[in-house]
C-alpha cells in the first residue's frame, strides 16, 4: 500500500493520450511527406511533367510541331491533350474529350486559317491553337496538373497528383491505425494490475499487495481497491476467527456434557438395579442417586442454555 502511495500520482491519462495523438501527428506527417517527396523525385527525374509545364512550354511545343509538316500524335508531350481539324473545321482525330473538345472545336472555328500560333487560358487549362503546313488546325491542350511523361502510364494510371493524394490518405490512416494499436496495449498494460486485483478479490485472496499502473487515474483506482482489499481482509479475518472462536466453544461444550451424561447414565443404572430391593431398606441410596441425576440435569439445562447463546453469536 506504501508503495501505490508513493507512487499514485503516475502519468495522467491526458497526457498519455497526448503522447499517442503527437505520434499519430507525426506519422501523418511523414506519410504526406513521403508521398509528396516521392512525387517530387520522378518530377526530377523526368518521368513526371510538373503542373505548370503544359503552360511554360506550350508555345514552343506548338512551333516544334508546325515544323514536323503534317501532324504525328506521337510527338505530342503526354502533358497535352491535342484535337486535329480539317480546314472546314471538321474534327479528324482527338485524344481530349468533354470542356476541353468543346474549347478546342470553338478555337477552331475562330481561327481556322491563322498561322500564328496562339496560346490562352480558360477554366484551369492552357491551350494553344496553330495551323500546320497541309491546311489542318490544331489544338494542344493541358491542365494545371502533374502528368506521367510516358504515355502508357498516362493512359493506364491516375493522375500522378492523384496517385500522391491516395498515398498521402492511405499512409495517414495506416499510421492511425499503428498509433491506435500500440495505444490500446499500452493501455492494456497499465489497466493489467486493475483486472489482476478485481479477479483476487472476486476469488477472495486477499493476501497479496496492489502494483502501480503508471497512470494517475489507474492508480487513484487501484489505491481505493487496495484500501477495499485491506478492509475485507480485515473483516474476513475477524470473521473466520470469530467462527473458530464459536467452534471451539461448541466443541468445549460438547465436552462438558459428557460428565453430566455419564453421571445419569450411572445413576439410571443403579436405580434400575435397586428398584427390585426397596423392601430391603436401599431406599437412601436410591434418593442419593436421584438426587445426582437432578443435579446433572440442570447442569446439562445450563449447557444447552450456554449452547443457545454460542449459536446464535
Amino acid at each position: 500500500m506504501a508503495a501505490l502511495t508513493r507512487r499514485a500520482k503516475g502519468v495522467p491519462l491526458s497526457l498519455l493520450i497526448a503522447k499517442y495523438f503527437a505520434y499519430a501527428f507525426v506519422l501523418i506527417c511523414a506519410a504526406w511527406v513521403v508521398s509528396f517527396t516521392a512525387l517530387s523525385a520522378s518530377m526530377n527525374a523526368g518521368a513526371v511533367y510538373p503542373a505548370n509545364w503544359g503552360a511554360a512550354h506550350a508555345g514552343e511545343t506548338a512551333k516544334a510541331l508546325q515544323g514536323e509538316g503534317p501532324l504525328d500524335p506521337q510527338s505530342i508531350p503526354t502533358a497535352y491533350r491535342y484535337a486535329l481539324f480539317a480546314a472546314d473545321g471538321e474534327l479528324l482525330a482527338a485524344d481530349m474529350d468533354g470542356a476541353m473538345l468543346e474549347h478546342a472545336r470553338e478555337l477552331a472555328a475562330d481561327g481556322e486559317a491563322a498561322a500564328e500560333t496562339e496560346v490562352t487560358g480558360s477554366a484551369g487549362a492552357t491551350y494553344a491553337s496553330f495551323g500546320l503546313s497541309d491546311g489542318t488546325f490544331c489544338v494542344l491542350g493541358s491542365d494545371y496538373m502533374p502528368q506521367f511523361a510516358s504515355p502508357s502510364l498516362r493512359d493506364s494510371l491516375p493522375n500522378p497528383q492523384n496517385i500522391m493524394l491516395a498515398a498521402g490518405a492511405l499512409g495517414s490512416l495506416a499510421a492511425v491505425a499503428l498509433v491506435a494499436r500500440r495505444a490500446g496495449r499500452s493501455i492494456s498494460r497499465k489497466m493489467a494490475p486493475l483486472t489482476d486485483a478485481a479477479e483476487r478479490v472476486s476469488r477472495q485472496d486477499l493476501d497479496f499487495s496492489v502494483e502501480p499502473g503508471g497512470v494517475r487515474e489507474v492508480n487513484e483506482v487501484l489505491s481505493a481497491m487496495d484500501g477495499m482489499r485491506s478492509s475485507l481482509k480485515e473483516s474476513l479475518e475477524a470473521r473466520w476467527d470469530a467462527e473458530r472462536r464459536q467452534r471451539d466453544q461448541v466443541a468445549a461444550l460438547a465436552h462438558d456434557f459428557k460428565t453430566p451424561l455419564t453421571v445419569m447414565r450411572a445413576n439410571a443404572d443403579y436405580i434400575a438395579e435397586e428398584a427390585s430391593s426397596l423392601a430391603s431398606g436401599g431406599l437412601g441410596d436410591i434418593s442419593g442417586a436421584a438426587a445426582d441425576i437432578a443435579a446433572a440435569a440442570e447442569r446439562l439445562d445450563s449447557y444447552v442454555g450456554l449452547l443457545i447463546g454460542v449459536s446464535s453469536g
